[in-house]
């Protein structure tokens, strides 16, 4: 099953992030954003998909968009992958998630109770493994330390 993915923050680590994403099981990059004009197109263009945007609202409200992939300044990873989620989208977030366990186990519960993922996502994290599955709940504590909290 592929999951498609929109990436938001076409930046430096955007790409590099993008990068992961092309070779993760199951991941597949489908739309690029970025507020900076022509950073979402070359972003684009590079892994292949032909939609550019520079709005985080055009890719929520796109029925061909199951995930979106945050890169953004890690201010705003909270509160835009609560935004994802209330959408029915899963959120693949740059660490960290949050800045606080209040703020983690809020995302955790938001995520529980739409049944989509909050998860940390990075060129090195279990997520990527080659051959694993990105949604693969065989490690789930692994991959989302907000359940331990509990």
């Amino acid at each position: 099953m592929q999951t498609n993915v929109a990436v938001v923050g076409c930046g430096r680590w955007g790409q590099v992030l993008a990068r992961a994403a092309v070779r993760t099981p199951g991941l597949r990059l489908v739309a690029a954003v970025d507020a900076v004009p022509g950073r979402a197109r070359r972003l684009a263009d590079e892994i292949g998909t032909s939609r550019a945007d520079r709005s985080l609202a055009s890719v929520l409200e796109s029925d061909s968009v199951d995930a979106v992939l945050l890169a953004t300044p890690a201010s705003t990873h909270s509160s835009l992958a609560e935004t994802v989620l209330q959408v029915g989208k899963h959120a693949l977030v740059e660490k960290p998630l949050a800045f606080t366990a209040v703020e983690c186990r809020r995302l955790g519960d938001l995520a529980a109770s739409v049944e989509r993922t909050p998860a940390p996502f990075g060129p090195r994290n279990p997520v990527t493994v080659p051959g694993r599955h990105w949604n693969d709940t065989s490690s789930t504590a692994e991959r989302f330390p907000y359940r331990l909290l509990s």
